[in-house]
């Protein structure tokens, strides 16, 4: 019984503005945790002047927390809008707190003012400086590697499944792009048929070609492409769909991960037996494979980069999986800048 009167518990179930009064009336309910209500400043600080105004029960300070982690991909009014609002506020008998994905959590850092209560708080994470550092190194040493991969030394031949655009870019990437690598869509009713286009479109260039698939081609469709000299990334294709015709889809988030793939293929297609661990194309090849892939269990990042290079481990090579985000920790603002250093070195 002691310790049920110290937990604290949320409530979480479409709290509106018009709810919150009754629902903090309900004796056990210590606060609130908001998702779609968080998204526009006038209705969560309502909420929140509800909640201050019942103030503390039996002692215990309530809660009322924005949930953006969950709903990432909404349209939302922005952080400045919400600090400048919540801080505008005499909210003393209630705690304001907001779980916010890791892409705003650098700027949520340098919006904390610890004199005011009502302003908004942002978890210390120290790992966040960290990436940011990594990236901003990523960052220059793209630089370099985009003069490695980069006509008249290299040109390469890119060729990714139709899903892969959502209306109609690839002309206006091959415009954008047809001096730095040539682009193509892949599509097929089948696997084996998918194959046959992909060994077509690449010709007597399987050295030079990377496509990419669906991660669910079998190995011996597979080792058609590494027999033709054919490099691969697999990616799970129903993500793609799903993520363009998301009620909340962001076309320039799209662009973003295309340019990033871009990248990444390029890096693929480059990297050989004579290519250092501390070049800069392995260097850059060793992040894009941590933040952005999924590996099978027990594959280290240079598990898969040896895969690449020998060019035979098909299990290796198709279980590696490209994902549409990347890993959270990573999905930072200035993440996408090392792609466009790259392609326009």
């Amino acid at each position: 019984e002691e310790f049920a009167k110290k937990m604290r518990i949320m409530y979480g179930g479409s709290v509106t503005p018009e709810s919150a009064e009754g629902l903090f009336s309900q004796p056990d309910i210590d606060g609130f945790l908001i998702g779609g209500a968080s998204l526009r400043i006038e209705s969560f600080a309502s909420i929140s002047q509800t909640v201050n105004k019942s103030g503390p029960k039996e002692g215990r300070t309530p809660i009322v927390a924005a949930n953006w982690k969950a709903t990432a991909q909404k349209q939302r009014d922005s952080l400045e809008e919400f600090n400048a609002k919540l801080s505008s506020l005499d909210l003393k008998q209630v705690n304001v707190v907001m779980a916010l994905p890791s892409v705003l959590l650098a700027q949520a850092k340098e919006m904390v003012k610890p004199q005011n209560s009502s302003a908004v708080k942002a978890a210390p994470d120290v790992a966040v400086d960290a990436i940011i550092k990594e990236i901003a190194a990523m960052d220059s040493l793209a630089k370099i590697a985009g003069v490695e991969v980069a006509p008249p030394s290299e040109r390469y031949n890119l060729l990714v499944t139709s899903e892969f655009f959502a209306s109609g870019e690839l002309e206006k990437h091959r415009l954008m792009y047809g001096d730095r690598f040539d682009l193509d869509k892949i599509s097929g009713t089948s696997h084996k048929q998918l194959v046959n286009n992909i060994l077509g479109k690449a010709g007597n260039r399987g050295a030079k070609t990377i496509a990419l698939i669906p991660n669910d081609l079998p190995d011996e469709e597979l080792k058609r492409l590494t027999d033709a000299g054919i490099r691969f990334m697999g990616v799970n294709t129903a993500d793609l769909v799903k993520a363009q015709h998301a009620p909340d889809a962001d076309p320039a988030y799209r662009k973003k991960f295309q340019v990033d793939t871009y990248a990444m293929m390029l890096l693929l297609r480059h990297i050989d037996k004579n290519t250092s661990a501390d070049s800069s194309i392995y260097s850059l090849l060793r992040f894009y494979l941590k933040s952005h892939f999924t590996l099978p269990e027990g594959v280290t990042v240079d598990d898969y980069i040896k895969a690449i290079i020998v060019n035979d481990d098909v299990r290796y090579l198709i279980r590696g999986c490209l994902a549409y985000r990347p890993i959270e920790q990573y999905d930072l603002p200035d993440y996408n800048k090392v792609a466009a250093s790259l392609i326009s070195a």
